[in-house]
């Protein structure tokens, strides 16, 4: 089997995802129409494009880039690994790229409006497969007629090592006397709620301390500082690009991984897998597939979305509590085993070969 891979870029989350596949398939190639940096363990098997600005001739020139490229590579199987880049442009082309191979496009994230469903449609329309990573997600594109549609559960790929609380606490410097730490994870962007976050605390009357670790983008320091000015004795900071090491010890540090995310993000979510897989409590908003995810597999705890006031009741309820995983927790923990996602992408694969 050949496949030729189709990402935007190849760093961080994106570079895991990728190495997970191409470890299933016989022979691969792999097309980065943005040319953002690659592993060099690509390299042999890579190309790479560059531009500068999204525009409609910019989009019909990587297609027939693609072209070129997949007349040469001659694919199985071409799947573009971040489906979200092609809605701008409604996917025009995508079924000229080369007839004798399967598309599949990989859908992480869906916001529902009349141009988006008409892209949406026109996308699904000339793919041979889309999968998404959440049941809610699979519902709102079938609600819209959409039905090549398949759930495969974003894994967990990290293989940090589980350890003593304390321990991880002492590594990253911190000294604490509070019984609850509480992690925001991840790059500082507007969708991801920080903001709401930090608001939330200033109401929250239980002891706790806050770790917020991730690359600084949306939200810079001197804002976070601004809007922790009242508790910044229990705010711990790691605003960079984490180190695997770091990363771990951040998740191992933390009692509760809280996802204020607005109500813009609706799909998986990386640091809710990854605080599951370290056995943690998960407070997330209600809304879509991220609420659905929490409730139906009992990690924790709902607030309403984009409400601080709602949150700071949550977490002083939370912070309290004494919690463990149950047997729904550890069934979905399971879920995210990256074998079980590339048992169901092998099969996927297979299937459409085998027509």
């Amino acid at each position: 089997m050949k496949v030729l891979f189709v990402d935007t870029n190849q760093t961080g989350h994106h570079f895991k995802y990728l190495s997970s596949l191409i470890s299933i398939v016989d022979e691969y190639y792999v097309a980065v129409p943005d040319g953002n940096d690659i592993n060099i363990c690509l390299s042999n098997h890579l190309y790479n494009y560059k531009y500068r600005k999204r525009s409609f001739l910019t989009f019909i020139s990587i297609i027939k880039r693609l072209r070129d490229v997949a007349l040469v590579v001659k694919p199985d199987i071409i799947h573009f690994l971040n489906g979200d880049s092609l809605y701008f442009f409604f996917g025009l082309g995508l079924n000229h790229i080369y007839k004798e191979a399967k598309i599949i496009i990989t859908c992480h994230h869906i916001r529902k409006s009349f141009l988006r469903n008409i892209s949406y449609r026109n996308i699904y329309r000339v793919s041979d497969a889309v999968v998404v990573h959440t049941k809610n997600i699979k519902k709102n594109l079938a609600e819209i007629g959409l039905k090549n549609v398949y759930h495969i559960e974003y894994p967990q790929f990290g293989n940090s090592q589980i350890i003593d609380k304390n321990e991880a606490l002492a590594k990253l410097g911190i000294v604490t006397r509070s019984k609850k730490t509480l992690l925001a994870l991840g790059g500082t962007r507007k969708g991801k709620g920080l903001d709401i976050l930090l608001e939330a605390l200033k109401r929250v009357q239980e002891p706790f301390h806050l770790i917020i670790a991730g690359k600084e983008e949306d939200f810079k320091k001197d804002f976070i500082l601004e809007h922790t000015i009242t508790y910044t004795e229990n705010v711990s900071l790691f605003l960079e690009f984490l180190t695997d090491e770091k990363f771990s010890l951040c998740l191992n540090a933390a009692d509760i991984v809280v996802l204020p995310y607005r109500k813009v993000f609706d799909g998986a979510s990386g640091p809710l897998g990854e605080g599951v897989w370290h056995y943690k409590m998960i407070v997330g908003p209600d809304h879509g597939s991220l609420g659905d995810i929490v409730k139906m597999n009992h990690l924790g705890k709902t607030f309403k979305s984009e409400d601080a006031d709602v949150l700071s009741e949550v977490l002083n309820e939370t912070i309290k509590m004494e919690w463990e995983p149950d047997e729904k927790y550890l069934e979905y923990r399971q879920s995210l085993d990256p074998a079980f996602f590339q048992k169901k992408y092998m099969k996927l694969y297979s299937d459409l070969t085998a027509k």
